[in-house]
């Protein structure tokens, strides 16, 4: 006994549902397992050549059969079914695999919805303005295959189909405002989204170990965006500060457990500073980048200053972050280090790169002063042959003498954790910052682009009197990597995305960059801080949620009972429009002599026309003939109507000449 084939098959109709659904599942697989996302295209190319040799459609026990293993088969790969990951991959197998039960257009329009909902999966892998563009295409798609499926018999054309599925969405534009402005925002995310959300974030560590930072100098992802108050500082001022790292286990340079700053900041010129608004992408981790160094009380709340002056907040930054905050390159804190501090600033391994203990000692020997070592460091750095690089040499066990003495190349981590050793082993206290350095200033917007290619690694060293003062190896021997941005002090050879020739080309990322911002901005960006503030410069004051839903119940109820004003009022319909064109073709047989009389039926008109004017007898017989079919006849068509319309629109009637004897 054979299985029965489908009752609903309109082929182009299918065709076109075939690749909507193709299009949904298409962005999500960079996410999904290659496995997922084989089965995914077969099950679609399938259903397309069942329906084009007319085969049956497979058996309920081999659809239970495929069911049952692709829900394993999520397990295996998720060791769950629940979270981002595991129920995106659950539901784009179970709408693919839908495919092969279509019987009638209830399991279309099942599909159909089950596509609008995966519309909204992708905005929990990207809130982009390119992918909300993107979806927004494939939702009118959808839209417009529901608006075939309604009427399969019908016969509209796919260009009236396209045209009324754009009207709809266009009419839900007002609703959608009203709900985005009007939605009551809370602090926090709606529903707590399980950890595989937030995971696998680019950008700076904890740790530093040599070619970390190199690694994430490859990376074009923005890291945040920077809006100064005032003038642009220079690209050697532009340090952002993100983790202080003290402790070395010799190989690797980690951060310590923060604590709150005490003691006080010192201004020593107590000048304005300088104000900023970051723009802070997602990065899953706790900490905040400022420049160097911060006032405290223009910190935004719920974050704090921590005694090594870096920022952090209790929560992690799994959303994008807007705040601002000034920094003083003036400001100072001698007394904010105790002595543990300093003391954990000086540790170093117990053994280990001899040749560098070696040097320190022959340096630190031949100094006056504390200032004197450092400046005959950054002098070696400066005179001998070492070579900035993106593609350093692997180091061994003895990492910081195989660089000091042997490969001489590195990138900035490099520089940065060897002279801090070399620090350390002549008794100066020393750490390291990791942050990021300098930017692309995008003059449309007027801000600063700050990639995860801009991280970088300096040192602090504390000096008796002033203490802790940055000092930056990197630029003893790139200073062009300070002054002038990293894709201008690497070799040749190791040119990064960033260096772009083409000026068309770099405007066009500049404006891309910006639209982009915007998005964020405004759109993104609307959170429960956000609305307070806009309803408040609105005049309406602080409004609570009770408020906000009432607002909301309001605007939603208004927008719908207009429409229902403007949908049920009396419209004129094709009959009354055709009286109107008839109307204005009499009155141009009227305005040459020829007067319809009241009594007078369209076809006697017509005929006492044509023996008048015998020169216009074929135009005035085709716009009768079209006016009697359309206002006394029983089946017309559409067309019809827009060719009377034409008719008589085209239809000039002149006065005979007349000749005087």
């Amino acid at each position: 006994m054979q299985s029965p084939k489908a009752t609903w098959s309109p082929r182009p109709l299918l065709n076109g549902l075939l690749a909507t659904l193709a299009l949904v599942i298409a962005p999500h697989t960079a996410h999904l397992p290659l496995w997922l996302s084989v089965l995914t295209t077969a099950i679609l190319g399938a259903r397309y050549w069942m329906a084009r040799q007319h085969i049956a459609l497979p058996r309920k026990w081999l659809l239970y059969a495929l069911a049952i293993a692709a829900v394993s088969g999520v397990i295996l790969q998720y060791k769950t079914v629940f979270g981002r990951e595991a129920g995106v991959a659950l539901l784009t197998l179970m709408m693919t695999l839908k495919l092969l039960e279509v019987k009638n257009e209830r399991d279309v329009w099942l599909i159909v919805f089950l596509g609008y909902f995966m519309l909204l999966t992708h905005f929990l892998y990207n809130q982009s303005l390119f992918i909300a563009a993107y979806l927004l295409l494939v939702a009118w798609l959808f839209t417009t295959l529901l608006i075939a499926f309604s009427q399969p018999r019908a016969q509209m054309a796919w260009r009236a189909q396209f045209k009324l599925s754009a009207k709809l969405l266009l009419q839900s534009v007002p609703v959608m405002l009203v709900l985005f402005f009007l939605f009551p925002r809370i602090s926090g995310p709606l529903w707590n989204l399980p950890s595989d959300v937030t995971s696998a974030q680019t950008g700076l560590s904890d740790s530093m170990a040599p070619g970390m930072i190199s690694q994430l100098a490859q990376s074009d992802s923005v890291a945040f965006r920077v809006e100064f108050a005032g003038k642009l500082p220079p690209s050697t001022q532009r340090y952002f500060r993100v983790l202080v790292m003290d402790h070395f286990d010799g190989y690797a340079w980690r951060a310590r457990r923060t604590r709150p700053l005490t003691s006080p900041l010192q201004d020593q010129d107590q000048g304005p500073g300088t104000r900023y608004t970051i723009t802070l992408e997602p990065h899953n981790k706790p900490w905040l980048p400022v420049m160097d160094f911060v006032d405290p009380a223009s910190l935004p709340i719920g974050s704090q200053l921590n005694s090594d002056f870096s920022v952090t907040q209790r929560e992690l930054v799994e959303r994008r972050k807007r705040y601002s905050a000034t920094s003083h390159a003036s400001l100072v804190n001698p007394i904010g280090t105790n002595a543990n501090d300093l003391s954990r600033a000086l540790d170093l391994p117990a053994t280990g790169n001899p040749r560098t203990r070696a040097l320190a000692q022959q340096l630190r020997s031949a100094s006056r002063t504390e200032l004197d070592f450092v400046n005959q460091a950054l002098a070696r750095f400066h005179n001998e042959p070492y070579v900035y690089t993106l593609r350093p040499p692997r180091l061994g066990a003895n990492s910081i003498d195989e660089f000091l003495f042997d490969t001489r190349r590195g990138f900035c981590e490099h520089y940065a954790s060897s002279f801090t050793y070399l620090m350390r082993a002549g008794g100066v206290p020393a750490r390291i910052v990791t942050g990021y350095l300098s930017g692309e200033y995008n003059q449309l917007g007027n801000y600063l682009i700050v990639r995860q290619a801009d991280a970088h690694a300096w040192s602090e060293v504390w000096l008796t009197g002033r203490g802790w003062v940055r000092i930056d190896p990197t630029a003893a021997v790139a200073p062009n990597r300070i002054e002038q941005g990293i894709a201008n002090a690497l070799p040749a050879g190791e040119a990064l995305f960033l260096n772009n020739p083409s000026p068309w080309l770099r405007q066009l990322k500049f404006s891309w960059d910006t639209f982009n911002n915007s998005w964020n901005q405004w759109v993104l960006g609307y959170d429960q801080e956000r609305q307070v503030s806009f309803f408040a410069r609105l005049g309406f004051g602080i409004l609570s949620w009770e408020d906000l839903s009432l607002y909301l119940l309001m605007g939603v109820g208004s927008i719908f009972g207009l429409l229902a004003i403007l949908t049920l009022r009396p419209r004129s319909n094709d009959r009354d429009n055709v009286e109107r064109t008839y109307a204005l073709f009499c009155k141009r047989l009227g305005q040459v002599g020829i007067a319809r009389d009241p009594a007078e039926g369209p076809l006697d008109f017509a005929l006492r026309a044509k023996t008048m004017r015998p020169d216009l007898a074929p135009t005035i017989e085709a716009i009768s003939r079209l006016y009697v079919a359309l206002r006394y006849g029983a089946n017309t068509k559409p067309e019809w109507v827009q060719d009377f319309s034409y008719r008589v629109t085209r239809f000039r009637a002149r006065k005979p000449h007349t000749h005087q004897p």
